[in-house]
């Protein structure tokens, strides 16, 4: 992905004649941080044979859910909540953990994949306006240096 991507806001389209963006969602993510690696594939879910897709409201999109049972305990903590059978989730240990475990396992299924026909980047850059901006400010430094330089200002 380019600079040029983010600063004119570029449109993301499924490759190879695919009908879908696969974007994991933080219950599938290695430790929930951005940029990590997605814990199940999407090979991964369609082999399972337990992945199954509720759509959105707005109808623009899917989201991608594997069953989720009680996990074997082990040791002194909390059995974690196991999707489908591949992966433990919901296994943080902060304020409130309990509660969000058990909200998760009464609403039986855990949103694995964002199923999306195409996704626009917001515009975060603006490339053009940044190196203008240098450009006016340019001539005014090389007269301060030069001043510096000659000693008619002292710095």
């Amino acid at each position: 992905m380019s600079i040029d991507a983010f600063e004119r806001g570029a449109l993301i389209r499924p490759k190879g004649g695919g009908k879908f963006l696969a974007i994991p969602t933080g219950f599938n993510r290695q430790g929930g941080r951005r940029g990590a690696k997605a814990q199940v594939s999407p090979a991964q879910m369609v082999a399972s044979r337990q992945g199954f897709l509720r759509p959105f409201t707005s109808g623009r999109g899917f989201v991608w859910c594997l069953p989720v049972r009680q996990g074997e305990r082990s040791g002194r903590g909390r059995a974690p909540l196991i999707a489908g059978g591949l992966v433990p989730v919901a296994t943080s240990r902060r304020k409130g953990a309990a509660a969000w475990q058990q909200a998760l396992h009464a609403q039986g299924f855990v949103p694995m994949f964002l199923l999306l026909p195409q996704v626009r980047l917001a515009r975060r850059l603006n490339v053009q306006g940044a190196a203008e901006r240098a450009l006016r400010r340019l001539p005014g430094r090389f007269v301060a240096a030069w001043a510096r330089e000659s000693g008619r200002i002292a710095a």
